[in-house]
C-alpha cells in the first residue's frame, strides 16, 4: 500500500501511525457513502490523536496526511474537498473541536473523472498495461448499477462523485504523480491545473517510461522507489510547515 510505503520513505525517527479504512465497494455502495466513511474516520482520528511536543517542548497539534492512489486517489481528493468545504462553512466539527486541515494531499495515478472516455484514455489505450478502455466501460457499468449514480442531479460527473468537477480551492499542498503513458494521465494533469487555478500549492510529476501506480511498487521497481522518495520529501516538508512559510 502507498501509505505504508510512505511511512518507511519519510524516514521519521519515530513510528508514523497509519489509518487505512476499508470502505464498502460498488455497486452496492455509492461513492458518496465511501467518502462519508472517510470523513467519519478522519473525525475519529482527530478526536483520538493527542497533541505532541517538539524538541523544545512546545505543544504541537497533530498533523495528518491524506494519501490515495488510483480509485483511492479519487476518494482522497473528494475527502479533501469535503474537509475544505466544511471548514469554510464552519461545519467541520467533531465534538467541540474543529477538524484540523490535512498537512498535505498526495494523489498517485488518481481516478478523478468517472466518465473518462477520451484524451489519455484513448491515446494511451495501447500503452497502459493495467487500464484499457474496456476496463473503464466495465467500471462505468458497475457504478451505474447503483441508482444513486444515475439519478439526476447526482450523475457520475457530479462533483460529489468525480472530484475533478469539485472545488479545488482551500486545499492543503498537493502532490500529484502519474505516468505519462497511463490512461489516467489527464486526470492528474487536470487536477494539478485546477489547484494552480485556485491559487493553491501543487507539485506535479508526470513520469516517462512508467506505469500506473508505480510508486506503490517501490520495493520492486527502482524508478518507483525514486518517485516515492520525492513524494516522501514533499510529505516531510508539509509536516514541517515549509509551505506555510512560503
Amino acid at each position: 500500500m502507498l501509505s505504508h510505503a510512505l511511512r518507511t520513505a519519510t524516514g521519521s525517527p519515530t513510528p508514523i501511525p497509519i489509518l487505512s479504512y476499508s470502505y464498502p465497494l460498488g455497486p452496492e455502495a455509492a461513492i458518496s457513502e465511501q467518502v462519508d466513511l472517510g470523513f467519519q474516520a478522519y473525525a475519529w482520528l482527530a478526536r483520538t490523536v493527542r497533541d505532541g511536543a517538539d524538541a523544545a517542548g512546545a505543544v504541537r497539534p497533530p498533523r495528518f496526511v491524506l494519501v490515495g492512489d488510483s480509485a483511492g486517489g479519487g476518494i482522497a481528493a473528494l475527502l479533501a474537498q469535503r474537509l475544505a468545504a466544511a471548514a469554510n462553512s464552519g461545519a467541520a466539527r467533531t465534538g467541540d473541536a474543529t477538524l484540523p486541515a490535512p498537512a498535505c494531499l498526495v494523489l498517485v495515478s488518481p481516478s478523478l473523472e468517472l466518465r473518462s472516455a477520451g484524451g489519455s484514455v484513448t491515446v494511451n489505450a495501447h500503452r497502459d498495461v493495467m487500464l484499457c478502455p474496456a476496463a473503464f466501460r466495465l467500471l462505468l457499468a458497475v457504478l451505474e448499477a447503483n441508482p444513486k449514480h444515475t439519478e439526476p442531479p447526482a450523475r457520475l460527473h457530479a462533483p460529489c462523485f468525480s472530484a475533478i468537477h469539485g472545488s479545488w480551492a482551500g486545499l492543503p499542498p498537493v502532490f500529484v504523480w502519474a505516468a505519462e503513458s497511463e490512461a489516467l494521465a489527464d486526470d492528474a494533469a487536470r487536477a494539478a491545473a485546477a489547484v494552480r487555478a485556485a491559487g493553491g500549492h501543487v507539485e506535479e510529476e508526470t513520469a516517462p517510461h512508467a506505469f500506473h501506480e508505480m510508486p506503490v511498487w517501490a520495493h520492486a521497481v527502482p524508478e518507483g522507489a525514486d518517485a516515492l522518495e520525492r513524494i516522501a520529501q514533499f510529505v516531510r516538508r508539509s509536516l514541517q510547515g515549509d509551505f506555510e512559510r512560503e
